[in-house]
């Protein structure tokens, strides 16, 4: 039997789905609707997809170990890593031994963490009752490393990005992507649960950065988030019932949402141009 390589990618029906729509719903009929997929990436993407396969493999390997069982069941990071950037053709060649320094010296700076690890790229899953729909729908979010340390358990998320600190930490605060994880936490957990670790890896200069900034609260956020998920369903549920074609969703139109801190929004030309922006959008329809 070959080694085993982690799937890594989105959960079923999870957060990304409803930040399309909440960002732009024209941006998530052309995602989920209207059967595009890009085919260009980004650098940024690159990094973070590759980063974050390694570490994946390097937790598996540790629960492993942990449990007693053959750690060479799983791929090593580096292994992973180079069969993911494969897949990603010539930027993830170009990527790849960043990636694979990144890794090696994550090891090495938190080679002494005591940390058990519980879960890997866990699924988590939940039925949440829509008071608007009259019925569940269901919701997923994926984390990417569950641990235990001195009786509480915390779930990890892990970041690269050109900037470490506090600075990428409070764009996550409202985050729903961080307040699922929560509300996960505390349903599944309890009182054990210890909350969230913002595990970063800055790729931004010519140090390797790594830091575990805790997230600041937001209990009323927080208490909402069911709430949230509900409108955003609920708002979809309305459009799809108008039978509204995919390439005239609802567009935020606004220069705030169009540009994005990474640059164009995805769907850029396709706004500008309609379908005529296909190609200068690098988008094709799914096969």
């Amino acid at each position: 039997m070959g080694k085993k390589l982690i799937n890594a990618g989105p959960s079923e029906r999870g957060w990304h789905r409803l930040e399309s729509f909440n960002r732009c719903p024209q941006l998530y009929a052309y995602e989920k609707l209207a059967g595009l997929e890009w085919t260009s990436m980004s650098p940024p993407l690159v990094k973070g997809i590759l980063v974050h396969v390694g570490l994946a493999h390097y937790y598996q390997q540790r629960q492993a170990t942990q449990l007693g069982e053959n750690p060479d069941e799983w791929y090593d990071a580096d292994e992973a890593m180079g069969l993911v950037a494969a897949d990603l053709g010539p930027m993830g060649a170009e990527w790849l031994p960043l990636a694979m320094r990144a890794v090696a010296g994550y090891k090495a700076f938190y080679a002494q963490e005591r940390h058990k690890v519980l879960e890997v790229e866990k699924e988590l899953r939940a039925d949440v009752w829509i008071p608007q729909l009259a019925h569940t729908v269901l919701y997923t979010q994926r984390a990417d490393l569950i641990t235990e340390k001195d009786g509480k358990v915390w779930i990890w998320d892990h970041k690269t990005g050109f900037r470490t600190g506090q600075q990428m930490t409070t764009r996550y605060v409202l985050s729903g992507q961080f307040q699922g994880l929560r509300w996960f936490g505390g349903k599944l957990y309890g009182d054990k649960f210890g909350g969230l670790i913002l595990n970063q890896v800055g790729l931004g200069n010519k140090e390797i950065v790594y830091k575990r900034p805790s997230i600041p609260p937001a209990p009323n956020m927080l208490k909402q988030f069911p709430q949230v998920l509900a409108d955003t369903e609920t708002a979809m549920a309305t459009l799809d019932r108008e039978g509204r074609d995919p390439w005239e969703y609802p567009k935020a139109a606004s220069e705030q949402v169009c540009i994005t801190p990474y640059g164009r929004c995805p769907g850029f030309a396709l706004c500008q141009w309609g379908k005529a922006g296909l190609d200068e959008a690098g988008a094709k329809e799914k096969e």
